[in-house]
């Protein structure tokens, strides 16, 4: 049996791990530009902390699949 890992290229781990980020980056951008319409302002940093807690959270409660909702409420 082959090891998968023996076979495993570090150049796709950094790519995925960069779409993730961008991800999370874009996300916090679009949060950060809907709030603005409405009239509020928050910062780039305290934005991405409740999108990421959101996100462990939901991570987290797996079937209920309402973390990041909720924790935007907050």
């Amino acid at each position: 049996m082959k090891c998968v890992l023996a076979n495993f290229e570090f150049s796709i781990l950094v790519f995925l791990c960069l779409m993730q980020l961008s991800k999370y980056i874009l996300l916090t951008c679009q949060w950060r530009m809907l709030i603005k319409v409405c009239g509020y302002s928050i910062g780039f940093a305290k934005m991405l902390h409740i999108i990421m807690s959101g996100k462990f959270i939901e991570s987290a409660t797996p079937g209920f699949k309402i973390g990041e909702e909720i924790t935007k409420q907050q």
